[in-house]
Parts: C-alpha cells; sequence; structure tokens
C-alpha cells in the first residue's frame, strides 16, 4: 500500500498529494493550491475472463489537474492516465518502463509530437 501521501515533481518542484480517500482497491490523493488542484487516482481491478482469454489484473493511474481561471486565463483541465493490464502472476514492468523512456525520448520531444498529432 502507498503512503498517506505522494510526493510528484510537477514542474522541478517536489509536490506533495495527501491521500483523502482509500476503499477497497483504490486511492485517491488531492492537493489543492492557490492556483490549482492536482488528484491522482489509483485503481486496480480484474478483467473477465472471455472466449479462452484468461482474466487480467488491471492498475490505473490517473492525474489531474485543473488550473483556476484568472481575470486574463480561462480555467484549465489536463488528465493523464496509464492502465497495465496483464495476468496476475506476470509482474513485468518492462513494457511500462519502454513507453515511459519512449515519452521522455529525446528531451520529451516524443510527448511534444504525441500532443501535436503526430503518429
Amino acid at each position: 500500500m502507498f503512503g498517506d501521501t505522494l510526493e510528484l515533481v510537477y514542474g522541478g518542484v517536489a509536490t506533495t498529494l495527501n491521500k483523502i480517500n482509500q476503499d477497497g482497491y483504490s486511492s485517491e490523493y488531492f492537493l489543492r493550491t492557490s492556483v490549482h488542484e492536482i488528484t491522482m487516482c489509483i485503481r486496480h481491478s480484474k478483467t473477465k475472463a472471455a472466449a479462452g482469454k484468461p482474466a487480467n489484473d488491471r492498475h490505473n493511474v490517473e492525474l489531474t489537474q485543473t488550473i483556476y481561471a484568472t481575470p486574463t486565463t480561462v480555467e484549465r483541465k489536463r488528465k493523464v492516465y496509464v492502465v497495465i493490464e496483464q495476468t496476475p502472476d506476470d509482474t513485468a514492468i518492462l513494457l511500462g518502463q519502454a513507453l515511459a523512456i519512449w515519452l521522455e525520448q529525446p528531451a520529451w520531444a516524443n510527448a511534444l509530437g504525441l500532443m501535436q498529432w503526430q503518429s
């Protein structure tokens, strides 16, 4: 189980989110400042076995941010999430690592390209 706080580095600054809810197989963390709020939800579930395919464990992390409106700017909402789905006996993380490394290479150019509709 993760702790009562999670630390993210946002914009080069260590940011601490506090756990505000935990029920069953999920937790929610939250931070509100005068500029924005950040929420991180961690959820776990199982898919159903079907058509000869086994049930999978499904792990989801969702990070959202709301940047508050000011007299000169509109409110902005952002969301990023990742889902890891594989059989319960498979604990390899290499695929997730490969995706994270690809997004940040070179100097986050792949992530920026993605946001510019490159495919």
